[in-house]
């Protein structure tokens, strides 16, 4: 759905958890990913297996065209499987445990894709307020260079450079609002308002704990795990003997009122199935071994994310405490000594030029901070 630029009066405001709560209303991955949890509740009475029902009639010694005997019908259950029901019922439990996970994975990796695409657009919304600050600066250095250029105070060359650095700002500004425009459009995939919009900055969320025991992931590999070992015992029970039985409505003689019945069990001795169990337990052992191989790389990756973190916390000291606030008089002293005549053209713009850095340096570094908060959150599966 995309969605034009428009002015910021005319646009809804949308703070980071109102967008997550959009996301997870309406994205289609979220959706299915609920309705595959509702396929394997629904796959769950599979597990009561009372075997094939078969219903016939006939007719015994039949000769030159007489029977001896005429089964009016017969009715018949073979291969009832009451003594895997327990492990079916189970196994089929852990496949919806296993579908509920994978919906907590799908919702994570949402929500990472929101933050994602949220700080960006608040990145290219800072980066557009910035310049437009410095676009009020080379206005005036412009009108100022005219001036001078009239009262021969200075060079042409001062007057050509002044609106070139100004154009140039110009086309940096058109740039940004239309990746600012992209921006919005990349979230709003998530979203689906059908309205214009715009993002507002807050203090980034913060982790609730320094483990990965709530990653969806790691427990999303742990059910697969539990699915694995019951679909061992699934496989076990199915070992087990299975039950039949026949009753039939029979004539003989011409005379009706006859039955017979039959009862029995299949073993399954030849079919495969202990083969089938052994590979089943395999499969247990594979699924552990990869649980074991995905808590250590999670450690690893939470490990180094946290050490970014507390990084760029002190790099965001430093701008803020320091460098912002000697930028911003660095902006104001350039255009008063431009103005009275202690500083020419090429100083102011270099001034000028070396103050926009810094602030611009700033957001990205906030960006990147903003970033890593939005993947240790991923990688520990909670927030506050």
């Amino acid at each position: 759905m995309l969605l034009p630029l428009s002015g910021i009066a005319q646009q809804k405001v949308i703070r980071m958890q109102e967008a997550l709560d959009l996301a997870l209303q309406n994205y289609p991955a979220i959706k299915a990913a609920k309705l595959n949890i509702q396929k394997q509740e629904t796959l769950k009475s599979s597990a009561f297996d009372f075997g094939v029902t078969s219903i016939s009639t006939g007719k015994d010694d039949v000769k030159d065209g007489n029977a001896a005997g005429v089964i009016n019908f017969a009715v018949s259950q073979s291969d009832i499987d009451f003594l895997g029901i327990i492990a079916k019922r189970k196994y089929q439990q852990s496949a919806i445990d296993v579908a509920k996970a994978a919906y907590q994975v799908t919702k994570n990796d949402i929500e990472l894709l929101v933050r994602s695409a949220f700080n960006n657009l608040l990145q290219k919304k800072e980066l557009l307020k910035v310049y437009q600050q410095i676009d009020t600066v080379y206005i005036n250095f412009e009108k100022s260079a005219e001036l001078r250029y009239k009262t021969e105070e200075t060079s042409k060359l001062a007057l050509l450079s002044a609106r070139a650095k100004h154009s140039e700002l110009k086309l940096k500004i058109k740039q940004l609002q239309g990746e600012n425009l992209a921006a919005v459009n990349n979230l709003n995939q998530y979203l689906w308002l059908n309205e214009p919009f715009t993002v507002i900055a807050e203090e980034p969320e913060q982790v609730l704990n320094k483990n990965i025991d709530n990653n969806s992931e790691l427990q999303l590999m742990q059910k697969q795990l539990k699915r694995a070992e019951r679909e061992w015992k699934m496989e076990r029970a199915g070992q087990l003997p299975k039950f039949s039985a026949t009753y039939q409505n029979r004539k003989s003689g011409g005379v009706s009122g006859f039955y017979s019945y039959e009862v029995g069990i299949s073993i399954p001795l030849f079919n495969g199935t202990r083969s089938k169990s052994r590979a089943a337990k395999t499969q247990m052992l594979i699924e552990q071994e990869n649980v074991n191989a995905k808590r250590i790389a999670l450690k690893s990756q939470l490990s180094q994310k946290l050490i970014a973190i507390n990084n760029l916390q002190e790099v965001k000291k430093y701008y803020i405490e320091k460098a912002l606030p000697l930028a911003s008089e660095q902006i104001t002293a350039s255009k008063l000594a431009y103005r009275l005549g202690e500083i020419n053209y090429l100083e102011f713009i270099q001034s000028i030029e070396t103050s926009l850095n810094t602030k611009i340096d700033y957001i990205n570094a906030n960006a990147e901070y903003r970033t890593a908060i939005a993947e240790a959150i991923r990688l520990m599966g909670e927030a506050k």
